[in-house]
């Protein structure tokens, strides 16, 4: 027997893609973790939350997907600046010499 959501049977793919967006959203959340201040990490969980409220009436399964890669980049953009800065924005020496 199909379970109904939301007055529309829900298909493997969109449980599927639920699923792959609740994973974005805890990794984004682990991400968080170096962020300094409690306001910073806040404000920045409540931007990404936004973010993902937005979308959360998208129905399209190829719109999702878009979605989810757009913010699979973001979070890996972010995930970069957050362990620079967590490391006191020094990164380590570049190799080889200049001309």
């Amino acid at each position: 027997m199909a379970r109904r959501f939301g007055g529309a049977e829900r298909s493997l793919k969109s449980f599927l893609l639920q699923a792959n967006v609740f994973s974005l959203y805890r990794n984004f959340l682990r991400s968080t973790r170096p962020v300094p201040t409690m306001a910073a990490r806040r404000e920045t969980i409540a931007w990404f939350r936004d973010e993902i409220e937005r979308a959360k009436h998208e129905t399209d399964p190829q719109r999702i997907d878009f979605l989810l890669k757009h913010g699979r980049i973001l979070h890996k953009q972010l995930q970069n600046g957050f362990s620079m800065h967590a490391s006191g924005g020094q990164t380590a020496p570049l190799r080889g010499r200049r001309n």
